[in-house]
């Protein structure tokens, strides 16, 4: 009995290589959201003693903000719209809305992709979050964005960067 290996192409080849470093850099924004800051400020940068450094607690502190920064954001369908919104310059009430035009639609496949992704939530979810659209819609959205992070790098790191925008759990 032979066991046939399938051929590896040259375009295959680059796209795994794509996808691979796409995942690396979306592993090490993740692990760059979860590494702890250090606590430790030395005096005039110098390197000293441990005796010599001050702890963080005896700094100014800001006051805290009213609303949660941007960066630490649970990934629901909601903070994701809102995200992707403000990113693109949009209202969520237009990233929600029927318009086809370009302006508008490819900011929400960008939304679709990302609540795919880090929600695990089902199409049919995701689409009566985007003014009640049908799963097949949805399905059209995260194959669209998923095709366009192979061959377009710069929106690849445009979805790394919102990625960042979120905890992950």
């Amino acid at each position: 009995m032979t066991i046939h290996t399938p051929l590896i192409t040259p375009t295959a080849a680059a796209a795994h290589n794509r996808r691979r470093a796409f995942r690396a850099k979306i592993a090490y924004h993740h692990a760059a959201l979860h590494t702890p800051p250090t606590s430790v400020v030395t005096h005039n940068n110098l390197p000293s003693s441990p005796s010599a450094a001050i702890p963080t607690n005896t700094l100014p502190t800001m006051p805290p903000s009213p609303d949660p920064p941007l960066h630490s954001l649970d990934p629901t369908i909601l903070n994701i719209q809102k995200r992707c919104a403000a990113h693109y310059n949009i209202t969520v009430h237009e990233l929600r809305s029927h318009c086809r035009d370009l302006r508008l639609s490819h900011p929400r496949h960008v939304a679709v992709y990302l609540c795919r992704t880090l929600t695990r939530s089902s199409y049919p979810g995701i689409g009566k979050h985007f003014g009640d659209r049908d799963h097949t819609t949805m399905l059209h959205s995260y194959r669209k964005i998923c095709d366009l992070i192979q061959r377009e790098p710069a929106l690849a790191d445009e979805i790394a960067f919102l990625l960042e925008h979120f905890t992950i759990h």
